[in-house]
């Protein structure tokens, strides 16, 4: 019979040694990384954060290559006017993905998305604003029905190309076109009958202001990524007489004419800036500067009709924390992929995020100003809104997590039997918010730390 002799290994004093220093150093890595994502938890994702959605986009990427089996994501929705009617044969493009197009109910499905912290969805149609949304591409996040409602486009108007001419917003001014500016879809000289619909938003409306292409973040001609507080949001929509769309021309542009909303008057600056939309990534881009003339307009040029385009001045921001638990039994606890959303009260911006394991989310607003928060319950009920002051203490996004430059101003409280009626008799909305002062005039060492 054979019999197998195990033999003792030696390992060599030096080599010993060595091994011992792997060990200790992988030991150390793995701490290392413990900790780090244990401070992601509690910090999360920073929405109006684009450095922060550029790395992720980046991991996102690597991952589904290295990953084939990684669980994809689907968005279902349904699109809807002002009035609650359902918007059929929206096109809604998501990006790396084919368009699809909302059925007679308004409802759209697009699945196989690589999950990812910020995910810009396009929503367009004939009668209708272009809208572009963000969502947070995760499971859990989308796994009810979203809602999206677009707004009215204006009644298109008539004009000869080859003239030109003007053609004014409902509210007042207008566009101004040089004769013979326009070519066709093909690029080709645009002769004859064009239709123009001018429409803009009343960014003091709050209703209004929900229908701003995306988070009211914007890329800076330095680079920078910064806040925006709107004076105004103007869509130009030019078709030939065969319903193909029709632009101006390379070289030419076109003079506009921005009414003022009413509201804004008294705090709109003589000189703001103008944006255009980047549906890529669902962000404003700095293009050039708007004056206000004594008919109380913002008066400026273009040199494409383009998404949308955006009349804003960069926000002074504080980074605040909302906190979403839910407070009932054994549901009790923080409740993940929430969306939170902070409205300005004497400014025209609509801060949002969804929060992260930990119930937490970071959202960058004006500096020492009122606002309102509202959250989202999973099924997106709303709960709120509650009046709060933001702390005056200058910070960023790159502050989120450190209690002192951004601080939790807010809890959001809910009962699960709100969403769960079945399991307690009691059936009334006893969702609430307890709101943790926040002195308006309180001070801190970074106030003089940059933006974003």
């Amino acid at each position: 019979m054979l019999r197998r002799t195990h033999l003792p290994l030696r390992i060599a004093p030096g080599k010993q040694a060595a091994g011992m220093r792997l060990c200790l150093l992988c030991c150390a890595l793995f701490a290392f990384a413990c900790a780090w994502f244990t401070f992601d938890d509690w910090t999360g994702y920073a929405p109006n954060s684009h450095a922060h959605a550029d790395m992720n986009r980046a991991v996102d990427k690597e991952v589904a290559a290295q990953s084939p089996t990684r669980r994809l994501v689907t968005l279902s929705g349904r699109v809807i006017d002002p009035r609650g009617r359902a918007i059929a044969g929206v096109q809604v493009l998501v990006p790396d993905n084919k368009p699809a197009l909302t059925n007679g109910n308004g409802e759209f499905k697009v699945t196989g998305i690589t999950p990812t912290e910020r995910l810009a969805v396009s929503f367009s149609s004939t009668n209708f604003m272009n809208y572009t949304r963000i969502f947070k591409a995760e499971e859990k996040a989308l796994q009810r029905t979203q809602i999206v409602v677009l707004w009215p486009r204006a009644k298109a108007v008539t004009l000869d190309a080859a003239r030109g001419g003007k053609v004014r917003f409902s509210t007042g001014g207008g566009l101004t076109l040089a004769p013979n500016s326009l070519v066709d879809s093909k690029g080709q000289p645009l002769r004859g009958k064009v239709m123009i619909s001018l429409t803009n938003l009343d960014v003091s409306n709050r209703e209004q202001l929900k229908r701003v292409p995306g988070d009211f973040t914007a890329r800076m001609s330095d680079k920078s990524i910064r806040m925006l507080e709107s004076f105004g949001v103007f869509e130009i929509n030019a078709t030939d007489a065969r319903g193909r769309r029709a632009d101006l021309a390379p070289g030419k542009s076109a003079r506009f004419e921005l009414p003022i909303a009413r509201a804004l008057r008294e705090r709109a600056p003589k000189r703001s800036k103008l944006f255009s939309f980047d549906t890529s990534n669902g962000q404003w881009v700095e293009e050039g500067e708007v004056v206000l003339t004594e008919q109380l307009v913002y008066s400026g040029t273009i040199n494409r009709f383009d998404w949308d385009w955006n009349v804003d001045n960069p926000l002074d921001t504080t980074c605040i924390t909302v906190k979403f638990v839910d407070v009932y039994g054994s549901n009790a606890g923080p409740i993940a992929n929430a969306l939170v959303e902070a409205t300005g009260v004497n400014y025209s911006t609509i801060s949002s995020g969804y929060t992260n394991s930990a119930g937490l989310v970071c959202l960058l607003v004006k500096i020492n100003s009122p606002i309102l928060i509202t959250g989202y319950d999973p099924p997106g009920n709303p709960i709120g809104p509650i009046n709060v002051t933001s702390p005056n203490v200058v910070s960023g996004a790159g502050d989120c997590g450190n209690p002192t430059l951004c601080p939790v101003i807010t809890t959001v409280e809910q009962d699960a039997r709100l969403i769960f009626p079945n399991t307690d008799p009691v059936k009334a909305a006893l969702s609430r918010f307890v709101h943790t002062h926040v002195s308006p005039n309180s001070e801190s060492p970074g106030q003089q730390r940059s933006k974003l």
